[in-house]
């Protein structure tokens, strides 16, 4: 019973702050498995509508939009299961093992956020494309792309890491609309990963922005090598070697 009253209360907060209506009554009505997955389905009636609100992961249908329990059953299974094959990596085995870490890590944040259902769920996927950022710095920074005369940044300032990144893969004044680009695509992943870590009404859709424009980030940079981008900084690694900055923090 505990179970149960705890169920209900979920659909309650869930409705009310998604749909912004009055809960006035609900009862499940059907729980089926499919591909492995348990999907709970509530017939919920508010103060302006009636709602199907079918779970893992939760979302509702307007009944008079689907008006069959099954229909908006199926609808919601088809749904979710291309929200999940989008969230597979776009790039082969190769290109993913060089920055396997932030590859990994994305995956983590995408597999989270299928699985998410609460505000704080969605934030925990913020903190994961956080780290899949930073991981990328770590396995693609290198002091070879620095200036002569430049301070390394510390390995957590993603910021002005990308910045040297994207100046490595797109030097030269002809490439200055191509390297501005890359530049605004970290700096927006970065702001949505923090920001998202700390959004306290954070919603299914913040979360499956932010994955979007953290795998954006990991796959175009992550899948194209530096040396192969930058002839003259792949000469100077075969020169010297790669080496990785060790900076502080």
């Amino acid at each position: 019973m505990e179970s149960l009253e705890h169920e209900e209360r979920h659909i309650i907060e869930y409705v009310e702050v998604q749909a912004e209506e009055k809960v006035q009554r609900l009862e499940k009505v059907a729980s089926e498995r499919i591909f492995g997955r348990k999907h709970d389905v509530w017939d919920v009636h508010t103060d302006q509508a009636r709602w199907w609100v079918i779970t893992s992961p939760t979302n509702l249908y307007l009944q008079e939009e689907h008006p069959s329990m099954d229909y908006a059953l199926s609808f919601h299974v088809g749904l979710w299961q291309r929200v999940a094959a989008r969230q597979q990596p776009s790039v082969g085995g190769e290109e993913q093992d060089r920055v396997a870490g932030a590859w990994r890590k994305w995956q983590q944040a995408a597999d989270a956020m299928e699985q998410a259902d609460e505000a704080e769920e969605f934030q925990a996927v913020g903190m994961r494309c956080r780290e899949a950022l930073l991981a990328f710095v770590r396995e693609t920074a290198s002091e070879l792309m620095l200036p002569p005369t430049a301070e390394a940044p510390k390995m957590g300032d993603f910021i002005h890491w990308s910045e040297h990144i994207a100046q490595t893969i797109a030097p030269g004044g002809s490439s200055e609309r191509v390297r501005s680009h890359l530049k605004s695509v970290a700096r927006g992943a970065w702001d949505l990963a923090r920001w998202l870590t700390h959004e306290r009404d954070a919603t299914r859709f913040d979360a499956m922005l932010t994955v979007d424009a953290t795998e954006a980030r990991a796959l175009q940079h992550g899948a194209r090598p530096v040396r192969e981008a930058c002839p003259t900084a792949a000469r100077r690694a075969r020169r010297t070697g790669w080496r990785r900055t060790t900076g502080q923090g």
